[in-house]
């Protein structure tokens, strides 16, 4: 991030990447929200915005590794995931909506995101 002299930080792009999963697989987990809103106030304030909803496991894997390649150096990024979430081992992972597949605790890693391997990959 560059600096003028008087502070204000001067951004290339600002790039989001929003993902709403609301329908999911496993009856009591449906969600009632949108990610719609925050599409439009995004792009009022001059945001480049990336929006999915209802994403897969398979779909989820693959979109942070293609936002990844738009991102420029100087952008400002923002990612914002309203969906099932869950933490364990003191990691926190974002559910895709085909979560009928995890049935152990010991499935967990094969069938959603780890949300810290995104921010790294994105940082890097």
């Amino acid at each position: 991030m560059n600096a003028t002299n008087s502070n204000h930080a001067i951004f290339g792009r600002k790039v989001a990447l929003l993902i709403g999963n609301l329908n999911y697989c496993e009856n009591d987990g449906q969600l009632y929200h949108t990610i719609d809103e925050i599409n439009d106030v995004l792009r009022t304030i001059n945001f480049h915005v990336e929006k999915h909803h209802d994403l897969c496991n398979s779909e989820t894997i693959n979109i942070f590794p293609e936002f990844s390649k738009t991102i420029l150096d100087g952008d400002l990024v923002l990612f914002y995931f309203s969906g099932h979430g869950c933490e364990m081992d003191r990691k926190n992972y974002l559910l895709p909506i085909d979560d009928e597949f995890i049935e152990k605790k010991e499935e967990i890693e094969n069938c959603v995101v780890h949300s810290e391997q995104i921010l790294h990959r994105w940082l890097q």
